[in-house]
């Protein structure tokens, strides 16, 4: 399990590290979730990691160059970010860290916040907001998924990226 994104509220971390609690209180304990970021949450989150105990599971691996970060996300095999909609209502667009993760074929799961509904609407799943539960449930689903059917349903998601989110479209959209 693979994240990236600053550690802001809006991002929705904590429900990622609850749902990587839900998954080892049921039993699931064959996992790594690696959180890249750095940001105002970074205590806080490794506070609640430590009350979880999750050390074995949860790495909080602070910022890392970006070629690091698309190697390690090239072999990963779920991408999650649980984005929600803030009390202030800051919340994301369409987050680049979920269309670089379907553009490697790595199936994703997120929210239906703001515009990230239109991108993941094939090549991953989409969870309820601030649902811990729904969230477990779905990268517990992707975790036994057979990694062909994994495969397939990531390529799927590249295929999104390809057709739909190019550079070139998009420049013809605005001209």
């Amino acid at each position: 399990i693979f994240s990236v994104g600053r550690l802001v509220e809006k991002k929705g971390m904590e429900f990622l590290i609850r749902a990587c609690h839900a998954l080892v209180t049921k039993g699931i304990k064959n996992f790594k979730c690696t959180i890249i970021g750095d940001g105002p949450l970074l205590a806080r989150l490794s506070t609640l990691c430590d009350e979880l105990e999750l050390h074995d599971h949860v790495d909080l691996a602070g910022t890392k160059p970006h070629y690091e970060i698309m190697h390690l996300l090239a072999a990963t095999y779920i991408f999650v970010l649980a984005c929600i909609k803030t009390r202030e209502y800051d919340m994301d667009g369409i987050p680049v860290s979920l269309m670089e993760a379907m553009a490697l074929s790595v199936p994703v799961i997120s929210t239906p916040i703001s515009g990230i509904a239109e991108l993941i609407h094939d090549g991953g799943y989409l969870c309820k907001s601030e649902d811990v539960q729904d969230l477990a449930d779905k990268i517990e689903y992707l975790y036994n998924m057979k990694p062909k059917e994994r495969r397939l349903l990531g390529d799927k998601g590249k295929n999104i990226i390809l057709t739909e989110f190019n550079r070139n479209k998009e420049v013809a959209k605005l001209s």
